[in-house]
């Protein structure tokens, strides 16, 4: 029931001054937090698929053509992946 003696700023130091309480929290929120500090952002993400993806379109693309042109197409795509990535910082 509401008791008018009650005012804002009682409650706001009540609130303040009492032992922290702990929040109860659902194993969903508590996931997708932890999910999100130790992911990268989805534009890092999405970014490694599409490079990976296009190096592998065209090493595919190479090795129709002719395995050896394939081969070296591999090897290429690994340095570009490697000079993408940021390598060691």
């Amino acid at each position: 029931m509401y008791d008018a003696r009650v005012t804002i700023a009682a409650t706001w130091r009540n609130e303040r001054t009492t032992r922290a309480r702990t929040r109860r929290e659902s194993l969903t929120l508590r996931a997708v937090t932890l999910l999100a500090r130790k992911l990268p952002s989805w534009h890092r993400a999405r970014s490694a698929v599409m490079q990976t993806s296009a190096c592998a379109a065209i090493d595919v693309g190479l090795f129709q053509a002719h395995p050896v042109a394939g081969w070296v197409g591999v090897g290429v795509s690994l340095f570009v992946l490697e000079a993408l990535s940021g390598g060691e910082r």
